[in-house]
Formats: structure tokens, C-alpha cells, sequence
């Protein structure tokens, strides 16, 4: 294709023998292609976009006191809890319950949550229901 393209441009016949006198099925041209060029300040606000981000997530892991560390420092408290579920005691089975019950009503609720806002967020950011103004802005809320 690409030869025959090139032999109504320049109206020669190119052979499509090799040295050895084997065909060649295609010569293939090399295209490049370039990065676009960032502005000082799109790199700027690109670099502050991912701070911020790091910044949410240090805060995210210091309010629910996630420490990894003290998993292996502190792994003799691990072992007494996991005795402490052995043999099981229901001497406050009610309570036990009661927080069992809460756990499954925010799963129930979260569930349904999902379920009612999936539908309009997924309609709105569809790209052949909504205009690229309304489907842009829902896109980065979700």
C-alpha cells in the first residue's frame, strides 16, 4: 500500500525486491510523534494537584490511626485477641448482637445508596445521553 502510494506521488516503480531477490511484502515508513509541551504553569498545578492529593490521604491515615508498625510491635495483643475468641463467651451476647444488627443496617444502607445515586451519576456522565458540560463535571465527582 504504502508503495504504491509513493509510486503515484513520484510516478517511478519502485521494486519491492530485496538484495537477495526476495520479495518484500511492504516497506514500512517510521513516524514519530512528539509530547506536547506542558507550560510552567500547567506542570506548577499538576505538581499541586498531586500534593493536595497526599496530603488528603496523610490525613485520611492519621484520623482512622492506621500503624502498620505496630502490627509486628504490638503482635502480643494480637495473639491474646485471637485467645480471647477461643473458647467464645456470650456472657454479653446482646450487646454483641445489637452491633452485629448496626453493622448490617450501614451495609443495607450503603447498598441502597449506591443503587439510587449509580443510576442518575451513570446517566449523567454518559456521553451520548448528556453535553460534554454536564457529563465533564459529574465524570470528576464520581
Amino acid at each position: 500500500m504504502v508503495v504504491k502510494e509513493r509510486e503515484k506521488k513520484t510516478g517511478k516503480k519502485e521494486s519491492l525486491k530485496n538484495k537477495h531477490g526476495h520479495i518484500e511484502k511492504e516497506k514500512k515508513e517510521i513516524v514519530q510523534f512528539e509530547l506536547p509541551k506542558r507550560t510552567p504553569l500547567k506542570t506548577v498545578l499538576y505538581f499541586m494537584g498531586w500534593i493536595v492529593v497526599f496530603v488528603i490521604l496523610a490525613w485520611a491515615w492519621h484520623g482512622s490511626e492506621m500503624r502498620p508498625i505496630e502490627l509486628f510491635t504490638n503482635s502480643a495483643n494480637s495473639f491474646i485477641l485471637f485467645k480471647d475468641f477461643f473458647p467464645p463467651n456470650f456472657h454479653n451476647w446482646d450487646s454483641y448482637l445489637a452491633e452485629m444488627l448496626i453493622t448490617i443496617q450501614i451495609a443495607i444502607w450503603g447498598t441502597v445508596l449506591a443503587v439510587i445515586f449509580s443510576v442518575p451519576f451513570g446517566l449523567l456522565s454518559a456521553s451520548n445521553v448528556t453535553p460534554v458540560w454536564i457529563r465533564q463535571p459529574v465524570r470528576r465527582l464520581m
